[in-house]
């Protein structure tokens, strides 16, 4: 299995092309909305889609990634880096960090237009190696703002992550502060904003009270349907195609799961590949092509076998979140549904457990009244048998009380 890493990203590649009209429905809000925003259920994919569509655009563009953000000193950090790419190139501004004595006057000469433009607090914030606990993001914005005020074409200013900070207790970062900062900015000049995140952690842009409340337009993006799947798979080439029927079924179990299907095509694809194990003198013989010949259920079972404790990283996360998580995603992978056996807690607190483990990623809601887990290997696992039949693999949805249970 030594060329995964090599397929993988192929198939992400393919994935991402046969996502094409989601694609375009994001294009298209951002050259008619002022604002657009881009959220979904955990794991579909939005942060790689809005990524393509501002690639293909050609736009440069701005992205503040919160996943990362450890307070404001830091957003204001990673937005004056980006600011000054946007400004002079990335190339120019990795040239800066070489030592003094070393940088080609090019880059000199860089770095006195880049002064010249955003003032010289914000060129020093962004070519220096950490954060400046005396620049906030106010007087970043400010900056961009002058750089761009009479521009026909700024570059697209990119909020990532948005449930991220809400992830820690007492986290320092206000995003809905920060939200209005930007607000603030756009009514100065047409700035074109994307907001991306988990949808159950969107609505402090667009609630009531949001910066964004009642402005732009929002898209929700889910799971790539069955026929993109097919598309993904056949886009690699004809003879290593897994027929459409294969592809259906594998969908099927893996709950259309983008990184989970994209595991199981690699596997099919690399053991259809060559050379063999026993032509490259590994061990064991031909376990390539064996892979490959597996029917959906066979490989299924294969990838619960592949286990490398991430399972039990799952469980340790929820405990972290929340002293009821580990039993609610539990409940949730047996089909019971969170508020089934509630081990003496409130519905108050396992509601508060279920939305910190949905904003955490860890699971998913398809549908009103409806709980799964979101990786289906993680599911499986944690019901701890293997699945003899397509309709063991498949699995129950987690419901809660007033519904019924949903057999897929």
């Amino acid at each position: 299995m030594v060329r995964l890493t090599e397929v993988i990203p192929r198939l992400q590649a393919a994935l991402t092309a046969a996502r094409d009209s989601e694609i375009v429905r994001i294009e298209e809000a951002l050259r008619r909305f002022g604002m657009t925003g881009v959220h979904g259920e955990p794991e579909v994919g939005v942060t790689r889609l809005i990524a393509e569509t501002i690639r293909a655009s050609g736009q440069p563009s701005i992205r503040v990634d919160l996943d990362g953000a450890t307070d404001e000193a830091y957003v204001a950090w990673v937005m004056a880096r980006e600011l000054a790419v946007a400004v002079i190139g990335r190339t120019n501004l990795s040239l800066m960090h070489a030592p003094i004595g070393l940088r080609p006057t090019s880059a000199i000469q860089d770095f006195i237009d880049l002064t010249e433009q955003v003032g010289k607090p914000i060129a020093e914030l962004a070519t220096g190696e950490l954060p400046n606990p005396d620049i906030k993001v106010g007087a970043v914005l400010e900056a961009l703002g002058r750089v761009y005020e009479h521009a026909a074409a700024p570059p697209v200013l990119w909020i990532d992550h948005l449930q991220a900070p809400r992830l820690t207790p007492r986290h320092p970062l206000d995003v809905s502060e920060l939200l209005w900062s930007v607000r603030a900015l756009q009514q100065r000049i047409e700035l074109p904003i994307i907001l991306s995140g988990n949808r159950v952690a969107t609505a402090i842009a667009h609630e009531t009270q949001g910066a964004f409340h009642g402005d732009g337009v929002w898209l929700e993006i889910g799971r790539p349907d069955v026929e993109t799947w097919i598309a993904t798979s056949s886009a690699l080439t004809d003879d290593r195609s897994r027929p459409a029927v294969w592809v259906t079924e594998m969908a099927e179990m893996t709950r259309r799961h983008p990184s989970t299907m994209l595991l199981a095509l690699a596997l099919a694809f690399e053991g259809l590949a060559g050379p063999t194990s026993s032509q490259r003198g590994d061990a064991p013989p031909r376990l390539e092509r064996e892979v490959g010949l597996l029917s959906p259920l066979e490989m299924w079972q294969f990838m619960l076998s592949l286990d490398d404790g991430h399972t039990g990283r799952s469980m340790q996360h929820a405990r972290t979140l929340h002293r009821l998580g580990g039993h609610v995603l539990e409940q949730i992978a047996h089909g019971a549904g969170p508020y089934t056996s509630r081990k003496g807690a409130s519905i108050q607190e396992i509601h508060r457990a279920v939305r910190r483990l949905h904003e955490a990623g860890l699971i998913t809601q398809p549908a009103e009244r409806q709980w799964e887990v979101t990786n289906p290997l993680v599911a499986a696992r944690l019901r701890s048998n293997l699945p003899l039949t397509t309709r063991d693999a498949i699995g129950v949805l987690a419901h809660e009380p007033g519904s019924s249970p949903v057999l897929i």
